[in-house]
């Protein structure tokens, strides 16, 4: 039983299986960090890209406003938005479509506009 057991250990500590395509890769830890940068790459740039002077400024004068007495919100918003954040997720990767083409393929015109708007 120990001899199967080393045997799958060894299998599994030589070869991964490559998600994609089912094809055995040869493990690696820079395989990993570029499969990790890579799927990481839209996250940063969407993320960094709301740190606009305007956005800044913003949160300067809203921070400067109401301090800290706000803070209390983020222990409701930051589960909210972990929830969002992985139903989008989920939905992208099971239809390999955006949010935004989904919503257009699934509701008409008028319930698209008023949503947006919001």
């Amino acid at each position: 039983m120990e001899d199967n057991i080393e045997k799958i250990r060894e299998s599994k500590d030589d070869k991964e299986e490559h998600p994609a395509t089912d094809e055995k890769q040869p493990s690696s830890k820079l395989y990993s960090a570029k499969q990790t940068l890579t799927s990481l790459g839209p996250g940063i740039i969407t993320g960094a890209s709301d740190d606009d002077p305007s956005g800044i400024a913003t949160f300067s004068q809203a921070g400067a406003q109401f301090g800290f007495g706000l803070l209390w919100m983020a222990l409701f918003q930051y589960p909210m938005m972990i929830v969002i954040q992985e139903i989008c997720a989920r939905i992208g990767l099971v239809t390999g479509k955006g949010l935004s083409s989904i919503i257009r393929e699934r509701y008409s015109r008028k319930a698209i506009f008023p949503l947006a708007g919001l």
